[in-house]
């Protein structure tokens, strides 16, 4: 008698979501449930504890998880939104030196030009941080985290499709 295991392995698209807050829970529950394999990084484990079971859950620290972690460039989505702007910054340092397919920021258009220009004279590489969309999301749908996450899972399935829709 021969038994065979098998196990199931997304191939598909990996959704990082730096940050577990308000925004973050939003679009991890509006996306588990779509082509995307959502994974959540945060250390708080009062706010990670939130979250629905079927979502991939890292209590870790973000900046040793991006360390540890491997990203697939044709297939990684990383969106920082954390709940402090200098750990946003030094997420989005870490992660402009990886290769990925995606790689958005909360925020304005004026944080946006402050952490790329810290980042510059830091000797971040311009071209790299030109690859960076901030603001995140479609159009403005308003400002509540499920309003953010309509437009940001609108403009996440429309890359990933490759719609110009």
């Amino acid at each position: 008698m021969v038994e065979l295991l098998f196990e199931s392995l997304h191939e598909g698209p990996q959704l990082y979501l730096f940050g577990a807050g308000h925004v973050g829970q939003a679009i991890a529950k509006a996306l588990h449930d779509s082509v995307f394999s959502v994974h959540v990084i945060d250390e708080r484990e009062e706010w990670i504890s939130l979250l629905p079971p079927q979502i991939v859950r890292h209590e870790i620290d973000p900046e040793i998880f991006i360390s540890q972690h491997t990203f697939n460039p044709q297939k990684s989505y990383c969106v920082i939104l954390t709940h402090r702007h200098d750990l946003d910054e030094t997420l989005l340092n870490l992660l402009l030196k990886k290769e990925l397919y995606y790689l958005g920021l909360i925020g304005s258009e004026s944080k946006r030009r402050r952490i790329s220009q810290r980042l510059i004279d830091r000797g971040a590489c311009p071209q790299k941080l030109n690859q960076l969309k901030c603001p995140i999301g479609i159009g403005n749908f308003g400002k509540s985290p499920s309003e953010i996450a309509i437009s940001v899972g609108a403009e996440l399935l429309q890359l990933h499709y490759g719609s110009s829709k």
